[in-house]
């Protein structure tokens, strides 16, 4: 018996339900996931034209939605484009739709059970069976932990001040010496520029003090900075990042 077409409405109806219920795609027919994949990539680029519109002109926020404000509000304390400076420029895209946008997470997801991943770094959407391009080890004296190098080698990506956290909680010292382990590190993270290494050294001596993450301006920033990066320490090594976070929320609280 040949399947029923499906109209553009019943297909919307689907999407949403899959974008609520990620696994209910499990019970779809190949027909249905084929439909649903053709507004998947509408949605994504949809989104990309959103994220593209922002971060030009990240004052207007007419192109975001009551959720996407009402986040935007809860991540900066003080001026927009003051915090926005301190994240790469490279990572901005990827910045907005894990931070802010309220589709991209959803979506990734929804591509993921297609069996698609869709790189939010720079936005290319690629089959799970192609070859993925293969990542190089770390090579400082120091290992770091398989949450965090793994974290990295399945393309997520970190600003060079969460990278400097990092640091700081597992005791590593990205030094500026020959050996250059700040150089090697942040090349892993993908940043090339010759001056990556250096920045990220500076960063790592501005939040190295408990006080100086702690009493910081912009606690709302830090905060969701040690959060993010909480998962990928290790696990005897958390219980300073998650005092960092009590700490900030006490503060937070009595403002």
């Amino acid at each position: 018996m040949n399947e029923k077409i499906l109209s553009d409405e019943e297909v919307k109806t689907l999407f949403d339900e899959v974008i609520e219920h990620p696994l209910f795609v499990l019970e779809l027919s190949e027909y249905e996931k084929s439909k649903i994949l053709d507004i998947a990539f509408n949605e994504k680029n949809r989104i990309r034209i959103q994220a593209t519109t922002f971060l030009n002109n990240p004052l207007d926020t007419s192109i975001l939605n009551k959720m996407e404000v009402l986040r935007l509000n809860l991540i900066y304390e003080s001026d927009l484009i003051d915090n926005l400076k301190e994240v790469p420029k490279e990572n901005w895209l990827y910045y907005f739709l894990t931070e802010i946008s309220e589709n991209a997470i959803p979506l990734k997801v929804l591509f993921q059970n297609l069996g698609y991943n869709w790189n939010l770094q720079n936005g290319q959407v690629k089959s799970i069976e192609e070859p993925q391009p293969e990542f190089e080890d770390l090579e400082i004296d120091i290992e770091i932990n398989d949450n965090w190098k793994k974290f990295i080698q399945e393309g997520n990506k970190l600003s060079i001040r969460q990278i400097a956290l990092l640091c700081v909680y597992e005791d590593i010292f990205p030094s500026l010496d020959k050996e250059g382990t700040a150089t090697k590190i942040v090349k892993f993270h993908g940043f090339n520029s010759p001056t990556s290494g250096q920045q990220l050294n500076q960063h790592y001596n501005k939040v190295r003090k408990s006080n100086d993450r702690i009493f910081v301006a912009g606690q709302k920033a830090m905060k969701n900075d040690i959060q993010r990066i909480l998962p990928l320490i290790s696990d005897l090594k958390k219980y300073l990042a998650s005092n960092d976070i009590s700490e900030l929320e006490k503060i937070m609280n009595k403002e």
